[in-house]
């Protein structure tokens, strides 16, 4: 089976995430990933944007609440 169909096919959602940060490899893989992905024919200029600071993801996150009322 093609890689890519059996990662698609296999994939989870998480709901728990480890406190321990990425790597920043694997990270600029990741980044590397998505600049590199397809988009709408091509137009769209990819922005990607890699908070690794812990007290700003919970700042954004409680943003977030407020924004979808939870």
């Amino acid at each position: 089976m093609n890689a890519c169909i059996k990662v698609l096919q296999t994939r989870r959602s998480v709901k728990n995430y480890k406190s321990t940060p990425v790597p920043e490899d694997v990270l600029q893989e990741i980044l590397k990933a998505g600049i590199n992905a397809p988009t709408g024919m091509n137009r769209q200029s990819p922005v990607m944007v890699a908070i690794t600071n812990a007290d700003t993801v919970r700042y954004i996150g409680k943003l977030n609440a407020q924004i979808m009322g939870a």
